[in-house]
């Protein structure tokens, strides 16, 4: 049987707001949530009911534009249900660098995921865009 859990967060605020049956109900109470002055940014995650936790541990990778790896950290299994998050960090003087965290086997598989993400956020003129946070 699949439930629909809906979590809000990130890392040490990461939190389930509610577990629902369908995925209809998960997906209104979802756009409710979202939209609302609240800055949840609300994500449904499906689950089959007694389920093991994933395995893979998360890493975090801060990427220049042009690809230069400022850091690496590999932050153990973690609770975090989702695949992969960015957020943009803007530096003075022009100096953009973007943090992306994700599930990877090891590190040299976390920068590769890192670097294609980057790739492509630059070729969709995503790089540029306003700082924030993206759930991929």
């Amino acid at each position: 049987m699949e439930i629909y859990i809906i979590t809000a967060g990130d890392y040490s605020d990461y939190h389930i707001v509610s577990v629902w049956e369908t995925k209809e109900k998960a997906e209104e109470v979802v756009a409710e949530l979202n939209k609302s002055d609240r800055g949840l940014f609300a994500d449904i995650e499906v689950h089959e009911m007694n389920s093991e936790i994933p395995t893979m541990p998360m890493f975090s990778v801060i990427m220049s534009k042009d690809g230069q790896v400022i850091a690496m950290q590999n932050r153990g299994i973690h609770e975090h249900k989702r695949e992969m998050i960015i957020k943009w960090i803007h530096q003075p003087a022009g100096s953009e660098r973007v943090s992306y965290f994700m599930r990877a086997k090891d590190k040299d598989v976390a920068v590769k995921i890192a670097n294609e993400r980057r790739a492509q956020q630059i070729a969709s003129d995503e790089w540029d865009a306003e700082h924030g946070v993206v759930v991929v």
